[in-house]
């Protein structure tokens, strides 16, 4: 589920609010029949850190909302997360990251336009 590369989702972005938006129904990047949810995170400013609270529901997967300090590493979700305005989500972990990769780990860091050693894709279709 997780190992030495973290792995692009597809659909699951951020707007510029920090919301969570889920596109589904056809979706791809040009699909005029695409429709989304949009979950608001409750966020005024991008977080990062431990994760102390998600977003858990069917419109939202798993992301974290709240996050603390070092102390959490051992309580609450015992991982780490980011969410940042208008980013696209990957998941999983890396040997970059160390002990912040972790099962609960899903990032709203990168954007659609970074090229980074750490962050691959995988083919799928239904």
């Amino acid at each position: 589920m997780w190992g030495n590369i973290y792995e692009w989702v597809d659909g699951l972005t951020t707007n510029s609010s920090r919301n969570i938006i889920t596109s589904y129904n056809s979706f791809s990047n040009d699909s005029p029949t695409a429709q989304s949810i949009t979950t608001p995170s409750g966020l005024s400013a991008n977080g990062s850190g431990y994760i102390y609270k998600v977003a858990g529901n069917s419109a939202a997967g798993f992301m974290p909302v709240e996050f603390g300090s070092p102390a959490y590493s051992s309580t609450f979700w015992c991982d780490y997360g980011y969410l940042n305005a208008s980013r696209v989500l990957n998941f999983g972990g890396c040997w970059y990251d160390g002990v912040y990769s972790g099962i609960f780990q899903l990032r709203a860091r990168a954007s659609s336009g970074d090229s980074l050693r750490y962050i691959g894709a995988r083919l799928t279709s239904n």
